[in-house]
């Protein structure tokens, strides 16, 4: 890894800044300029961004290069391929700031995201303050939008259930500010997983946080691109899923104890996987895939889990439906392609 700033060596931190926003780059040169942007042009200057060169083969690194050059609170530092969650951890390891942020090198930050979240920390002593996201495709088309309907805030074990069952608080890293003193006081940090990776790191954020403030504008707009780490889905993403919840249950088992393997863990996985096995059903077309993705999911409890009760008090009824149709891989294709055909696809 090596680190470079206007001189050529790593700058060194005069004063503390008020954000410390970490974006990992990966061959994305027609859009990482934009994003880098749209953090500086905050109305709140007292930043540093944090770049993280994932070894790019692009100009990606040229780009980032140029641009520091023109702002002294752009940091850059290069390595070696592996993956958003190391070099965001690389990222954590570097930043100063008293709030962090993540931003992807293919998205952007609104005007007013750092301002508005800014006002929320202080006036709530939150630990953490999401936001409103609306996703994108590669033409500025809309696709779809993630905000809460009004303000709210969650205290306590409320924030982890949000967390462990998908709702309000989001798994994306990036939809959220967080106080850099509770990632620092309970080393959180992103697991050594290709795909993920961010689940884990959201839900073991909302363990430790005690307040979390929801605001409902939307402050961030995310690409979605076809063939990106997050559309894309084979046998490997669910072996990589399965990699994840045995990780989770080695950090619950440490937060916990024995009881981390109970009916919220357990509706966790089946909502995960439940999701997972539905986009299956519409991006992988040959069903020996399909039921291999099943049985990967079986090996991690999930038939077994959706068939408790105390599990399935936490489950919609939606997403009873999910289960019930993702555990049969060919009425699951059957029921894709006819939504297809009407232009309905999940994102």
């Amino acid at each position: 890894m090596t680190a470079i700033g206007t001189s050529g060596v790593e700058p060194a931190a005069v004063n503390t800044p008020i954000f410390s926003i970490i974006l990992p780059v990966y061959n994305t040169r027609d859009l990482v300029e934009a994003a880098i942007r749209s953090a500086l042009d905050q109305s709140e200057t007292d930043i540093e961004v944090i770049v993280i060169d994932d070894g790019s083969t692009d100009d990606s690194a040229a780009i980032c290069e140029r641009l520091m050059q023109e702002d002294t609170r752009l940091r850059l530092f290069r390595k070696s391929n592996e993956g958003q969650g190391i070099g965001r951890n690389l990222g954590l390891a570097y930043a100063t700031g008293r709030y962090l942020l993540f931003l992807d090198s293919d998205d952007i930050m609104l005007p007013g995201l750092l301002a508005r979240v800014r006002a929320e920390f202080e006036d709530t002593a939150a630990d953490v303050v999401c936001f409103g996201l609306a996703f994108r495709d590669i033409h500025d088309r809309p696709v779809a939008t993630r905000a809460v309907r009004h303000r709210m805030i969650q205290e306590g074990p409320a924030i982890f259930e949000d967390a462990m069952l998908d709702r309000n608080f989001l798994t994306a890293p990036w939809s959220k500010a967080y106080r850099r003193d509770l990632i620092e006081a309970h080393g959180i940090r992103f697991p050594a997983l290709r795909a993920f990776e961010d689940a884990m790191f959201g839900r073991h954020v909302a363990f430790h946080a005690k307040r979390a403030v929801y605001i409902k504008d939307i402050l961030y707009h995310a690409l979605t691109r076809a063939g990106s780490t997050s559309r894309a889905l084979s046998t490997r993403n669910f072996e990589t899923a399965a990699e994840l919840i045995a990780e989770e249950r080695r950090l619950f088992e440490r937060l916990i104890g024995p009881g981390y393997d109970g009916a919220l863990f357990g509706a966790h996985v089946v909502r995960f996987f439940a999701h997972l096995l539905i986009l299956a059903a519409f991006r992988i077309p040959e069903r020996e895939q399909r039921q291999a993705c099943l049985m990967i999911a079986e090996s991690c409890g999930f038939s077994q889990y959706a068939s408790r009760a105390d599990v399935r008090r936490f489950l919609s009824w939606r997403t009873r439906l999910q289960v019930a149709v993702a555990r049969r891989p060919t009425v699951g294709r059957f029921a894709a392609r006819q939504a297809q055909r009407l232009g309905i696809t999940p994102y």
